[in-house]
C-alpha cells in the first residue's frame, strides 16, 4: 500500500476503554461496530460479514462436525463474551 500511496500515512492503534471519550480523534475506525454506543458516533461502511464459528478441544464429541445446528448445543457448557459488549452475540445468545 505504501508504493501505491506514498503520500498516505496510516496510523493503527488498538482502542480501548469508552469510544466516547472527548479525547479520541482519528479519520478512520476498523471494527464490528455493533455496540450501540459506537452505532451513535459514527457511520459505519461494511468491508465484509464474518459467520460465528465454534471451539472445542480436539477429542470433543462435536469435533468430528463440519456442521452444527443449535440444537446441538443442548446440554453443553459454553462458554461466551457478557451480554452488553456485541449485539451479535447477545442475539445469538438469545437464539441459543
Amino acid at each position: 500500500m505504501k508504493a501505491a500511496l506514498p503520500n498516505y500515512q496510516l496510523t493503527v492503534t488498538q482502542l480501548s476503554g469508552e469510544p466516547t471519550s472527548s479525547n479520541r480523534e482519528c479519520d478512520i475506525m476498523i471494527g464490528t461496530f455493533d455496540q450501540a454506543t459506537t452505532r451513535r458516533l459514527v457511520v459505519a461502511v461494511p468491508l465484509g460479514a464474518y459467520r460465528f464459528g465454534i471451539a472445542v478441544t480436539s477429542n470433543h464429541p462435536l469435533a468430528h462436525h463440519s456442521r452444527l445446528a443449535l440444537n446441538d448445543l443442548a446440554g453443553q457448557r459454553l462458554l461466551m463474551a457478557p451480554r452488553g459488549i456485541s449485539e451479535k452475540n447477545d442475539q445469538l445468545r438469545d437464539a441459543i
